[in-house]
């Protein structure tokens, strides 16, 4: 599996650029590495929910949140870069869900009518090695 070297040289390569040894080195290459590689690798997580970044968790209720809206507040995933849906444990039918802003507005919350809701979502990744080519490639 690639690390964050070898996606950056794959990028530099279809750029037509020369490729580096280490991230932190001082070349042109190695700075626009740096630069653009975390906010595009989030970006590319986000896109879609590619399985290697996919994840399942229940969600913590907000005690002191409500919603005008629904009957549960509860707290974003700390690791989450979308959320994709409210996981319906009895049948296939869509649960409804919003993310908002807690009312402090300093982070972010789910409103749902579900009770104890389970959360899929993608989850931001640290290791490469988890990526699949496609991935790798994108």
């Amino acid at each position: 599996m690639a690390n964050k070297v070898e996606i950056c040289n794959i990028a530099l390569a279809m750029l037509g650029h020369s490729p580096i040894q280490a991230t932190d080195e001082t070349s042109q290459e190695a700075v626009a590495a740096n630069t653009f590689y975390d906010i595009t690798f989030d970006a590319l997580l986000e896109f879609a929910p590619w399985n290697c970044a996919t994840k399942v968790a229940t969600l913590a209720e907000l005690s002191e949140e409500t919603s005008d809206e629904y009957d549960y507040c509860y707290g974003y995933p700390t690791d989450c870069l979308r959320a994709l849906q409210i996981v319906n444990t009895v049948d296939e039918t869509p649960i409804p869900f919003e993310v908002l802003l807690q009312s402090g507005g300093q982070a972010r919350m789910i409103v749902t009518d579900e009770e104890d809701a389970i959360l899929r979502y993608v989850c931001d990744i640290e290791t490469e090695a988890l990526l699949p080519p496609s991935f790798v490639n994108a």
